[in-house]
């Protein structure tokens, strides 16, 4: 009887989900910095005040939260800000992607870029537009110690309202279903005998 229960129980494996829902973790820089660096804009560097009303106390999905707005409307200047230092995590992800919430109004530009090797090289996010909207980029495979944000306004207004990190959790290699289903699955491919199966005893068939 306690085989037969075995049995059962594994063939209800089975009929389990194969995978469970992914599990996304989100996170958000924990420092900014004004920068004179000009992968985005260009003309005379002008500093900016902290930018941390963008991230500080912000949880889960975004936009959400207070923002914040950098203003230089003077054409020939330009204003700009650098977000880092990722939450910390201890989860091996599947999956990332980076995401700016911005947008930006007046007669100039507004960007937003990011780097994925700690500014030696950037990558357009996006130019802003005067709705605000979400950006994203995969950056699947990056390290979120060497990820940096980049944002400017050169003659314009850009207003920030979040940024923050989705990744997907790794699941592990033995999650319960599958780990299940490739034990009924033994039992089928190397000797299905209606017999034979109830004498299965610790992976080895009894004589």
């Amino acid at each position: 009887m306690k085989r037969l229960l075995t049995l059962c129980l594994l063939l209800c494996g089975l009929m389990l989900p194969h995978e469970a829902s992914a599990q996304i973790e989100y996170l958000r820089p924990t420092a900014d910095a004004t920068t004179t660096l000009t992968p985005g804009c260009a003309g005379t560097n002008v500093a900016e005040s902290s930018m941390s009303a963008v991230y500080t106390g912000k949880t889960g999905i975004g936009p959400t939260g207070s923002s914040f707005q950098m203003s230089e409307t003077t054409f020939g200047k330009f204003k700009a800000d650098i977000f880092s230092s990722w939450a910390s995590t201890s989860k091996t992800y599947s999956g990332l992607s980076v995401y700016v919430s911005a947008s930006y109004g007046g007669l100039g530009y507004g960007g937003v870029m990011y780097s994925i090797n700690g500014g030696s090289s950037w990558a357009l996010l996006s130019n802003l537009t005067s709705s605000q909207a979400t950006y994203s980029a995969n950056i699947t495979g990056a390290s979120l110690s060497n990820l940096l944000v980049y944002t400017c306004t050169e003659g314009a207004t850009t207003t920030v309202y979040d940024i923050w990190t989705a990744g997907t959790i790794a699941s592990p290699s033995n999650s319960f279903p599958g780990f299940m289903r490739s034990k009924v699955e033994t039992l089928w491919d190397e000797r299905f005998d209606p017999y034979s199966i109830w004498q299965f005893q610790g992976g080895h068939y009894a004589s």
